[in-house]
């Protein structure tokens, strides 16, 4: 919602914003309708016509992490960031997932040194004791 889209309708174009997304499925296939309000004062647009629409990519930089890295909470989303000799928690706020990398907003730069399987940082610092 609200990225830009190029409209192409009977070779106008337009820079519009997108208002509404839909992932939906339909016959074994998944599909996203994308929704784009246009002003159609003098009603030379109309319902079911045929329009093309493509996206750029975004200026802004992004950083981008692998899936594993991060454990999702629920409520939450964290990575272990090392500082010194010990990984420490830390929130941060994703974007974009594309495969297996997901975009993170806020919360850590670059420079963090995170540990690749944020799972495997619960699961070996959990122990297991059984009573015989």
């Amino acid at each position: 919602v609200n990225d830009p889209i190029q409209i192409t309708i009977s070779e106008e174009e337009l820079d519009e914003k997108v208002n509404f997304v839909q992932p939906f499925f339909k016959d074994g296939e998944n599909f996203t309708k994308v929704r784009v309000y246009l002003s159609n004062l003098d009603s030379k647009y109309r319902v079911g016509q045929l329009v093309s629409a493509s996206f750029n990519k975004p200026s802004r930089e992004s950083l981008w992490i692998p899936v594993m890295a991060q454990l999702d909470l629920g409520t939450k989303k964290i990575v272990f960031v090392r500082k010194a000799e010990i990984f420490k928690p830390m929130e941060i706020a994703t974007g974009n997932q594309f495969d297996n990398l997901i975009e993170v907003l806020k919360g850590i730069d670059a420079s963090d040194s995170i540990a690749y399987n944020a799972q495997f940082m619960i699961d070996s610092e959990s122990f297991i004791k059984i009573k015989k």
